[in-house]
């Protein structure tokens, strides 16, 4: 509660430049958004996750937590 009462609250804490914030958020978006529908077949809004989804996601975690995923076969 001091932090907050000393500073206010918050949201967004900006590690790097600020003309890095909106390619930050726009990528953000982009691990979440995809694979939200009931429909495999359908792009983006399908069920399944969207191609670059695939590559982004592993690659934040690997930048996030140093955590590598590595690719399984399918059976």
């Amino acid at each position: 509660m001091l932090d907050i009462n000393n500073f206010g609250l918050r949201i967004f804490a900006v590690c790097d430049k600020l003309s890095n914030l909106l390619p930050d958020i726009l990528m953000t978006g982009a691990l979440f958004l995809g694979g939200l529908g009931l429909d495999p077949n359908k792009p983006i809004i399908g069920s399944k996750p969207t191609i670059y989804q695939e590559i982004l996601n592993p690659l934040f975690i690997k930048h996030a937590t140093g955590f590598e995923w590595k690719r399984r076969k399918n059976i």
